[in-house]
């Protein structure tokens, strides 16, 4: 059970950790609850996404994001989270040929401003290494009753073993003098089964 004072407690209580580990450990456990927020903004950050591969769809959230919106009388306001990312979901894909899609559950364009495919991570710093090629995609209207309800990107891979991506995206403004918009950073990996 934790104390009432809460994690930064624990992590000021741990003698044997030096000053930089705990600044570390604060940093993470920090970027961590970041990854959840958009969620709770609503408008006030990127909308919701879900990938689907085989059928099967799965959450698929930011790790680096900025935003910008209405803040009340008449003031603009901004939001932004930064994270590590984790290459999850890693979805199975059954076929060498895999046409992943994914789901951008709000009526706002999306622009893809970089997609990338990387084979492997770096063993101590999980980020991305080696050669990696532009992924090719497409982004579609959803659309139900007439009215866009959200976007789709889909895009083709071939998926001998593993892949990782990196999916950058930029959000249209609503027109208003705040615009609504901003851009995401999203991260997720394939495996073939």
């Amino acid at each position: 059970m934790l104390p009432k004072a809460g994690i930064p407690a624990i992590i000021a209580g741990i003698p044997s950790l030096g000053v930089e580990l705990r600044a570390i450990c604060v940093i993470l456990i920090s970027a961590c609850s970041l990854v959840v927020v958009p969620d709770a903004f609503g408008h006030e950050a990127p909308p919701r996404a879900k990938l689907e591969v085989n059928g099967d769809r799965d959450k698929l959230g930011t790790w680096s994001w900025s935003w910008l919106y209405n803040g009340g009388g008449g003031h603009c306001a901004g939001t932004t989270a930064d994270g590590i990312p984790s290459y999850e979901p890693r979805a199975s894909v059954d076929t060498l040929h895999s046409r992943p899609r994914i789901y951008f559950l709000r009526d706002q364009h999306v622009r893809v401003t970089g997609f990338r495919a990387y084979s492997q991570l770096d063993d101590r710093s999980g980020y991305p290494t080696g050669p990696s090629e532009r992924v090719d995609s497409r982004v579609r209207r959803v659309r139900s009753g007439g009215e866009v309800v959200g976007w789709e990107l889909r895009f083709r891979t071939a998926v001998v073993d593993v892949r990782y991506f990196d999916l950058r995206l930029a959000f249209a403004g609503d027109g208003s003098r705040c615009r609504n918009k901003g851009s995401a950073s999203y991260a997720f990996g394939l495996e073939r089964e």
